[in-house]
């Protein structure tokens, strides 16, 4: 038995076989599981290395270890009596750069094409097929002319793509078997439809739109076809006595939704699947690398936290209809918060792309405020991916706690929309929410995401007072623990009616020697005068500088009645920090309930304070 694998050559052979270099295991898969999307596009590929070291050996390209670089090509057709014959060439390549540039070139063979009975080619399917890559593979579809022209002509008819997914269809029925054909109809249905989309701007080298025009296009009625997913009314009241109502067995009721949320985490990778191969095609944010890995990476988080909801609504045990209602108000509250940011990043990479909003400083600044936000919002959330869902899952738990009453809605619209406004006051979400609220044009940016959060806040003055306080900077701080509220409470030691049911506010100003004072005043019995202006009007007789007041502090929270308006009266004191310790939101008419329960909860503070 030979000892050497080289002495059944001849000798020849041997000296030839001698320089050639074996790779062993580790160094073939070298790098393999930590290939991405990006690295693939950027570092070598098994292939580029293997051939490498093939042509270092006697072999040359000749070697076993060497593969041919380039594209190849498949000649096929498909047809049928409703969509008649169109020819096509599968085009494949190892590596999805070169497929990307071909796929953008004039193509003279597509020009050919006169529609679906004649011989010509009329489309070309780019496939990657690197045996070493398992994610991010390039799939594209060019369409002649008459292709396209039949793709528009269907939609008169209907306006869906039926067409798109017949062909589709088709092409993967006749291919599904054939090696390296790795595409699924869905893969092969986004191809078609990012060649319409992409084909709109484009005339085989010649813009037709703005780029403005494109990313229109390409991310056209994702919002709406998110939005389209929620649960609707008669899916959750019984009351509608409707066939379509779903909790009539609970578990039923659950897979149900959970299926809406598998098509709306399809929808993000879809779009976000979209933005990354539209990008690579277009270009356009070559300047500003590592944008949309940004918008991709947090597009991936949301699915994340979808999955992680999905997961736990197929651990929820029975709580009955009105629970079933809850917990589709809080899938709905989350759609619409989706559809929300997915606005905001299609408004933001409008204008940071092509500056086609800009109408002046102040729309400008608008505009910075909401980069702002969402970029914070972004950092947050990959951060802490988690939180969401966790607190999703705590929202599902506290149901009882979360009922209010209103005589005009029936028990299932008020648990629904309990679950829709829980969504609101998770804190991340909140802070976002009170950027947009904060923006005056915020409507005419982002009208649907605008509208949402004025129909919650507007039916539950909880959220508004939260929306509000934190677009104001107005803090919530315990009673008798924070400095100035342990002053209030010493101001009352010193009256002749300590527990009265009025109010103390506390200012903390700077004097003219500079000296930080703080000076305590209380409603009177008979006056209506609130204890916030009693003391603005004391500063202003003293001539104390508004921007000289450093804190304010009242009892009660700065309110927004009417005739008063505490709030907007302290927001002159630009440089104060506002804080309170009891609820006292909503106006005239809203809030009643909550303003009384505040005072009696102060009340029994106080006697446990003050004997």
């Amino acid at each position: 038995m030979a000892t050497n694998i080289f002495e059944d050559f001849d000798e020849e052979s041997q000296n030839r076989l001698a320089g050639l270099k074996m790779l062993d295991f580790e160094q073939v898969m070298e790098n393999r599981q930590n290939s991405s999307f990006q690295s693939v596009i950027k570092n070598k590929s098994f292939e580029e290395r293997s051939n490498e070291y093939s042509k270092k050996s006697p072999f040359g390209e000749g070697s076993v270890f060497y593969k041919q670089k380039g594209i190849k090509a498949l000649i096929g057709e498909i047809e049928n009596k409703n969509v008649g014959k169109w020819v096509y060439i599968i085009k494949t390549a190892s590596q999805g750069t070169e497929l990307i540039e071909e796929y953008k070139k004039y193509d003279s063979v597509l020009a050919e094409s006169e529609g679906k009975f004649d011989k010509n080619i009329d489309f070309i399917i780019y496939l990657e097929t690197d045996y070493n890559v398992s994610f991010g593979d390039v799939l594209l579809v060019k369409m002649s002319n008459a292709m396209l022209k039949a793709h528009f002509e269907s939609l008169k008819e209907l306006p869906d793509p039926k067409l798109l997914m017949t062909w589709s269809k088709l092409i993967y029925e006749q291919n599904r078997n054939t090696p390296g054909f790795k595409a699924s109809i869905e893969d092969l249905m986004n191809a078609f439809i990012i060649e319409v989309e992409y084909r709109l701007i484009k005339n085989f080298g010649e813009m037709k739109y703005t780029p403005s025009e494109f990313w229109s296009a390409a991310t056209d009625k994702i919002s709406e076809k998110i939005r389209e997913l929620k649960i609707d009314r008669e899916s959750w009241d019984p009351t509608v006595k409707s066939e379509k109502y779903k909790a009539v067995i609970f578990e039923k009721a659950i897979d149900s939704v959970v299926l809406r949320m598998e098509d709306i985490r399809n929808e993000i990778s879809g779009f976000r699947k979209k933005l990354e191969i539209m990008n690579r095609i277009a270009g356009f944010f070559s300047d500003r690398p590592g944008f949309i890995d940004k918008i991709v990476q947090f597009l991936q988080f949301i699915e994340h936290t979808i999955t992680k909801t999905t997961q736990l609504l197929k651990g929820l045990k029975n709580g009955g209809r009105y629970y079933f209602a809850f917990i589709c108000g809080i899938i709905n509250g989350m759609i619409e918060f989706i559809c929300g940011l997915v606005d905001v990043v299609l408004l933001i990479m409008k204008i940071l792309a092509y500056d086609s909003l800009s109408q002046g400083a102040e729309v400008e600044l608008d505009i910075l405020k909401i980069r702002e936000g969402l970029e914070e919002f972004i950092e947050d959330y990959i951060n802490n991916p988690n939180l969401i869902d966790k607190k999703v899952s705590e929202m599902a738990a506290s149901y009882s706690y979360a009922r209010y009453e209103d005589k005009n809605l029936t028990g299932y619209q008020v648990a629904h929309n309990a679950g829709e406004d829980f969504v609101i006051t998770i804190d991340i979400i909140l802070s976002f929410i009170a950027i947009i609220k904060g923006i005056t044009k915020s409507s005419e940016y982002l009208p649907k995401f605008a509208r949402w959060i004025d129909d919650v806040v507007e039916r539950n003055p909880r959220i508004a007072n939260k929306v509000e306080n934190v677009i104001l900077k107005i803090v919530k701080t315990a009673y008798g623990e924070s400095e100035l509220s342990k002053l209030a409470i010493e101001l009352r030691k010193t009256l002749s009616v300590p527990r009265h049911g009025g109010n103390i506010a506390v200012f903390e100003y700077i004097d003219d020697s500079g000296q930080i004072l703080r000076k305590g005043f209380t409603t009177e019995v008979m006056s209506d005068a609130h204890s916030e202006a009693i003391g603005i009007q004391w500063l202003n007789e003293n001539k104390i500088p508004d921007e000289r007041v450093l804190r304010v502090y009242s009892e009660l929270e700065p309110c927004s009645l009417k005739k008063h308006n505490c709030k907007q009266k302290l927001l002159k004191f630009k440089n104060a920090r506002i804080e309170y310790s009891y609820d006292y939101p909503g106006d005239n008419t809203i809030g009643v309930e909550i303003r009384k329960m505040s005072i009696t909860e102060r009340d029994k503070q106080l006697r446990r304070m003050i004997k």
